[in-house]
């Protein structure tokens, strides 16, 4: 679930946002970095300076990227009227930068103190999985992968075995407590949508296929799903719903348009790309 709440008290101002509940445990291994699109490092507890808001989103997610980075601090020289609206829509930038640090993160809250021409900004971000477990997903995805894609198979049949492989290993949590991937690769092997749609989301992104995770409502309730681009063109791929206790009824929302899958979901188009 996401819920949005501000509190203003000058001259401090705090936002959180949350995303999806209560976090889950951890395991050993070695660290997870996401995908990082420049070439700066930056690291959770640094202090850097910015020159405009897209900066400020650059480092926070430069952060969270760097092995779950947990919180930065940031000096924004720049216009701070109406800092509020603008830090929630860099808070937009920050998510639509890489789908599964949006969806693995838990909660991010900020808070700043304005002068006029600066800004001193601190994030805190909390995470539904550890970097080991955001490691262990990305690892076992790779493998199981390997395993099921077979020499000159298509990618149509790619998808095709990614989505019957998650079906068959993973339950839908009826309790509602598991939001991550990692929640549906150990024991009891139980996640919600969420962990649905970011374990397919890796497992075709290590099949070499170009995918996002939709962010929605299914009939009225928050939802998260698939979309992956075959053949040039995006389809709709929902697994949490395709995952029934009958198989004739497993492909209902496989590989649908636009069209098709707003009969029942709703989402924002104009942030995916049509299919």
């Amino acid at each position: 679930m996401k819920n949005y709440f501000r509190k203003m008290v000058f001259p401090l101002a705090v936002a959180v946002l949350l995303l999806f509940g209560t976090a889950a445990g951890g395991i050993g291994g070695k660290a997870y970095a996401a995908d990082i699109n420049n070439s700066t490092i930056y690291k959770s507890g640094g202090y850097y300076t910015a020159f405009s808001y897209e900066e400020v989103a650059d480092i926070v997610h430069g952060v969270m990227a760097n092995g779950h980075g947990t919180s930065v601090t940031i000096q924004l020289n720049s216009n701070t009227s109406d800092i509020g609206s603008k830090l929630k829509d860099v808070f937009k930038q920050i998510v639509m930068k890489d789908d599964y640090l949006r969806f693995v993160e838990k909660k991010i809250s900020w808070s700043w103190t304005t002068t006029g021409w600066s800004a001193l900004i601190t994030y805190n971000i909390e995470y539904w999985e550890t970097t080991e477990q955001s490691e262990y997903v990305q690892q076992t995805a790779k493998r199981v992968v390997a395993s099921l894609v077979k020499p000159r198979m298509s990618d149509a049949d790619k998808v095709k075995a990614i989505h019957d492989w998650v079906i068959d290993n993973v339950t839908y949590d009826e309790t509602l407590e598991n939001h991550s991937a990692y929640a549906g690769l150990v024991q009891p092997y139980k996640t919600v949508c969420q962990g649905y749609a970011l374990l397919t989301y890796r497992m075709l992104k290590e099949a070499g296929l170009e995918s996002r995770i939709v962010y929605g409502d299914y009939l009225g309730t928050l939802h998260v799903w698939n979309l992956v681009k075959l053949d040039g063109k995006w389809v709709h791929v929902d697994v949490t719903l395709d995952d029934t206790e009958y198989d004739w009824n497993r492909y209902s929302y496989y590989n649908l348009s636009d069209a098709m899958i707003a009969l029942d979901h709703r989402w924002n188009r104009a942030d995916y790309p049509s299919a």
